[in-house]
């Protein structure tokens, strides 16, 4: 079974060489591993070249003109990938030696699995475990699945579909899936991260096991993509917290089309694989509908209709209510019907 490895990169130079260094210590080795970089300013491309020139399995480093995004640059590795089983990873994380091993066996185990998924001990920069897994804020029923005694469960298609549909619950540096479904995947829908359209494309073709075992090291230190901020002790400054909020109330008209988008994308990719009268996909398009109709009308209907729906979903008063009444209320009709209404279409007439 060849295994490959899959690494965005951006910026990594403070830990990119502890997370290769463990590629090389695993108890069964990759074949390939598969860097895409988005541009880095800092020495993480002369880390990754060094590292290549000293490695005896096959690396392949692609240097990304532009910015892709954490998305575009995992697709862009993903799909150079040639082995049986493809792992994904961070660039900060470290993975113990029995990663590869542990997750292939469960693989054995179960052949004609979708993919595999496995916990982490979240861990301070200085790989200090801070007493919880990546799944206690993931995914907290993660834990309390009735694993056998192989620490495995499967979680079938049929049953987990409704919940991927909400919301995302696997993290893709916990992930592995079968390259024969991931080409199926492609293109990754843009505007989420790859491990939502990952997680949900993966219960659309078939069952995903779990495995209750922490298999690397999630280092926290305060610029992580997915993050636990009651356990990391890098406290933001006060500015850096307005300067994030002022930059999300910029981006807020994301709220809108992301969520459109992933509807779109949902509702093509489960059309695709025979998926076409499923109730959670409907009310998903049918919740996104209704959310761009608030965001091209006028003020005040606009923020009425917004607050009945995140009412209904149970999002009212969150932070991307909070985006979706400042971008309502702001931006002038004529911009959001301009910038929106293309994607109330698709949707509506999907």
């Amino acid at each position: 079974m060849k295994i490959s490895i899959v690494v965005a990169t951006f910026n990594g130079e403070k830990y990119i060489q502890e997370q290769l260094e463990s590629f090389v210590n695993q108890t069964v080795l990759p074949d390939e591993i598969i860097i895409s970089d988005d541009g880095s300013s800092d020495s993480t491309m002369q880390l990754l070249k060094e590292f290549k020139d000293l490695c005896s399995c096959s690396i392949r480093i692609v240097e990304n003109t532009g910015n892709h995004g954490v998305t575009g640059n995992f697709e862009n590795a993903a799909k150079l990938a040639t082995g049986d089983i493809v792992f994904f990873s961070d660039q900060d994380d470290v993975w113990y030696p029995n990663k590869i091993e542990e997750t292939i066996k469960a693989f054995d185990k179960y052949p004609d699995c979708v993919g595999v998924v496995s916990d982490a001990d979240c861990v301070d920069v200085n790989l200090n475990k801070l007493g919880a897994t990546f799944n206690d804020g993931v995914w907290p029923k993660f834990k309390r699945l009735s694993y056998n005694e192989d620490d495995c469960f499967v979680l079938r298609h049929e049953t987990m579909l409704e919940t991927v549909i909400k919301g995302n619950i696997l993290g893709g540096c916990c992930l592995a899936v079968r390259n024969r479904y991931l080409k199926m995947m492609f293109p990754f829908c843009p505007s989420i991260y790859h491990d939502d359209w990952l997680c949900f494309c993966m219960f659309v073709l078939g069952d995903v096991v779990a495995l209750n075992k922490s298999l690397f090291a999630y280092r926290l230190h305060g610029n992580n993509t997915v993050g636990f901020e009651s356990l990391n002790s890098n406290k933001k400054s006060f500015f850096q917290k307005t300067k994030k909020a002022w930059r999300r109330i910029k981006l807020s008209e994301n709220c809108f089309t992301s969520n459109a988008e992933r509807a779109i994308y949902f509702n093509q990719f489960a059309a695709k694989h025979g998926i076409q009268d499923n109730n959670d996909l409907h009310y998903q398009r049918k919740i996104n509908v209704e959310r761009l109709k608030a965001a091209t009308s006028s003020k005040i209907k606009g923020v009425k209709t917004i607050t009945s729906v995140e009412k209904e979903i149970k999002m009212y008063k969150s932070t991307d209510y909070y985006l979706e009444v400042l971008y309502i209320t702001f931006v002038p009709k004529k911009i959001r019907w301009r910038n929106l209404h293309t994607y109330y279409e698709k949707l509506n007439y999907m």
